[in-house]
């Protein structure tokens, strides 16, 4: 491999899941060795994204379904690029994720990755945990154990996160019937509440967490949380970094890079994410998953997808057909 180059981490993709739908477009931004990422909060703003290898130190991918880009792995590599893949696999039941692969199949496309990229390059994301009449802690020790026996030796890492009460994800699990309502979770009688403005009523955690470690070491696996300040120190789950800088340093040469030590200003107070540019856009995932931040529209998703195409610098390229740029000459669009 090439050198590492400047200390830019680029994200593919918190906001959408490039790997499983996007991959033709991935290629040809990497081959072409540029995309285009859309500003989220003012979409009409797009800036121009370095993806040389010379450029990136290093690509994070986000994924339920890498299969689309595992053909590609060998021309990755070619071009020089370092990368790690997080791969996200709950087990939930089918009306939480309903075009989800199943359980089965991500576990023959987890390993096969692995086996082809190596273990210390494939994170498991156990995320959300999603605690309803359906799924209580029992149904969490249970699916977490058995999901963690079948990808032991495939990875080094699990990465949990609780379920986050967004607005929109709200309302879809409500409108699936009580026993898919969000309960509330806590550490214990006293622990405030995990998320503002909730009674302090709840499920206590803390035996599921502890459960949860054992089945992860059992598996030989460490057990990290990701961006949950509140999940209780005595179940021995510690923060970690979804875009992890010792982690990248390890991969790209480096035991420790100072440059990292920064967290992501863009992200969440107790995110400890090392600071990158995401290409993704929101609003184009066709998981449909009900609990998701990401994605308000399976409909819209799909339309926005329909207009996707390799040849577009941006992601999803506007309706009209126009792409203002800022801070560059060159016109945006496709080619």
């Amino acid at each position: 491999m090439n050198a590492p180059g400047p200390d830019m981490i680029v994200s593919a993709s918190r906001r959408t899941d490039i790997p499983a739908f996007y991959a033709d477009w991935m290629m040809a931004r990497l081959r072409a060795g540029r995309c285009d990422a859309r500003n989220p909060r003012n979409p009409r703003v797009l800036s121009r994204v370095d993806l040389s290898p010379e450029g990136v130190r290093c690509i994070v991918f986000w994924t339920r379904n890498f299969a689309p880009l595992t053909p590609h792995i060998p021309e990755i590599e070619r071009m020089g690029h370092r990368f790690y893949v997080q791969v996200t696999l709950t087990g939930l039941p089918g009306v939480f994720e309903p075009h989800v692969p199943p359980p089965e199949n991500a576990v023959r496309t987890f390993r096969e990755l692995a086996d082809r990229i190596g273990p210390d390059r494939v994170v498991w994301r156990y995320d959300p945990i999603l605690l309803t009449g359906r799924t209580p802690p029992e149904w969490h020790i249970a699916t977490f154990r058995r999901l963690s026996s079948a990808l032991s030796g495939a990875t080094r890492r699990c990465v949990l996160s609780l379920y986050d009460p967004y607005a929109a994800a709200a309302r879809r699990l409500r409108a699936l019937g009580p026993d898919c309502e969000p309960h509330v979770a806590r550490c214990g009688d006293d622990s405030p509440p995990l998320f503002p403005g909730e009674v302090p009523e709840g499920v206590d955690i803390r035996p599921m967490l502890r459960s949860l470690r054992e089945s992860a070491g059992e598996a030989g696996m460490e057990l990290r949380s990701c961006a949950e300040p509140l999940i209780c120190a005595d179940s021995g789950i510690f923060p970690g970094a979804c875009v992890d800088a010792g982690l990248i340093g390890r991969l790209t040469g480096g035991a420790s890079l100072p440059p990292f030590a920064a967290k992501d200003p863009g992200q969440r107070p107790a995110c400890r994410c090392a600071p990158s540019r995401d290409i993704g856009e929101y609003d184009t995932c066709l998981f449909g998953c009900a609990y998701c931040y990401a994605t308000r529209s399976l409909r819209s998703a799909r339309e926005r997808w329909k207009r996707s195409a390799p040849s577009c610098a941006s992601l999803i390229p506007r309706s009209d057909g126009s792409e203002p740029v800022a801070g560059r000459d060159e016109g945006g669009g496709c080619s």
